[in-house]
């Protein structure tokens, strides 16, 4: 989880950067973004519900998508990716959360994950 929330500073800290060399979003039309989301909808054998954690993919998605870039899914099984249903909760009041989950285009991104053989890396 560590990990992830460090990859995603770097992805906004890196998305920055490019919105302010190019001062517009014209630059990163058409660029595309790889998400990786989990398939897993339970905590092994605890049966205690995650998934992916709804403010660390809503507030990137928000800034990449405003910045112009192009965002597709991937999730090992493919199909619907699981929300951590402790992160919708804990972020009921968040706005740009509140967003995310209304905008059909983020929900289309979660709901059709890739597998990762339909994956083309060009």
């Amino acid at each position: 989880m560590l990990r992830f929330l460090y990859f995603c500073q770097l992805l906004c800290v890196l998305m920055h950067s490019a919105q302010s060399e190019s001062g517009t979003t014209q630059n990163n039309m058409g660029k595309k973004i790889l998400v990786i989301l989990t398939s897993a909808d339970k905590m092994g054998d605890t049966g205690k519900p995650t998934g992916w954690y709804l403010p660390e993919l809503a507030h990137p998605y928000k800034d990449l998508v405003d910045a112009g870039f192009e965002l597709d899914s991937v999730s090992p099984k493919g199909g619907k990716a699981p929300v951590d249903p402790g992160s919708v909760k804990d972020f009921a009041a968040d706005p740009i959360c509140q967003w995310f989950q209304s905008d059909a285009k983020a929900q289309a991104l979660v709901d059709n994950t890739k597998t990762p053989d339909q994956i083309n890396p060009r």
